[in-house]
């Protein structure tokens, strides 16, 4: 029943972009061409966010319900690149109504891909801008999203990317294993590189021999 009533939404959203989008902007055939070929880069971009969707690790007894999330999911990414998902925003730019869910577990997707937003940076705020209009144009191609309200969404990413950060040395870092030891025992972080885990392995370790 959720599916269907999302799936609803997604439809009422796509009729809704294209009436935003002809409001404007004047579409014609050359630019409608210019606008579908302007993805291509992104298209790959989709594609690492759509397997990371694919092999989220579901380890909750919620497994049911974050199945039929995954398949909203895939029905995001699958969306044509013209029909995108409206967004509403209250007052204070935030986002709200019955697409907010979709949109923040949309985001999460992008920044638990450590190919798009890597962990190696530390710092949120020492991301590369390269990675930011990346993970931004990944957004956009899915939700209209005037850009006025990039800041909000961008600094929701940023607490994905956190939390992200945060579950990933909770369930995979030990202070007492050498790396070596650490990836001999158990695979690498799902959507880490090895150098990244190695940055981060390195990160956490010097921080808890400078608290000593």
């Amino acid at each position: 029943m959720a599916n269907k009533r999302m799936r609803k939404l997604i439809q009422n959203s796509q009729r809704r972009s294209r009436r935003e989008e002809s409001s404007n902007r004047g579409v014609d055939d050359g630019n409608e061409s210019q606008y579908t070929t302007s993805h291509s880069p992104l298209e790959i971009q989709n594609e690492e966010v759509n397997e990371q969707v694919e092999n989220e690790v579901m380890s909750s007894s919620q497994s049911q319900q974050r199945k039929r999330g995954k398949t909203i999911m895939r029905d995001i990414h699958a969306l044509h690149p013209d029909h995108v998902l409206v967004v509403e925003f209250n007052e204070r730019g935030q986002p709200y109504g019955d697409l907010q869910p979709t949109l923040a577990n949309f985001i999460g997707t992008i920044a638990r891909n450590g190919l798009v937003l890597p962990l190696h940076f530390l710092d949120w705020r020492k991301m590369s801008a390269n990675h930011l209009n990346d993970a931004w144009k990944l957004v956009t191609a899915r939700f209209y999203i005037p850009n006025h309200h990039r800041r909000v969404i961008m600094q929701m990413m940023g607490a994905a990317w956190r939390r992200w950060r945060t579950e990933v040395k909770a369930t995979s870092y030990d202070s007492n294993t050498s790396l070596e030891e650490l990836v001999a025992i158990q695979p690498i972080p799902h959507g880490l590189t090895p150098q990244t885990w190695e940055v981060l392995y390195n990160y956490w370790k010097s921080t808890e021999l400078l608290l000593v």
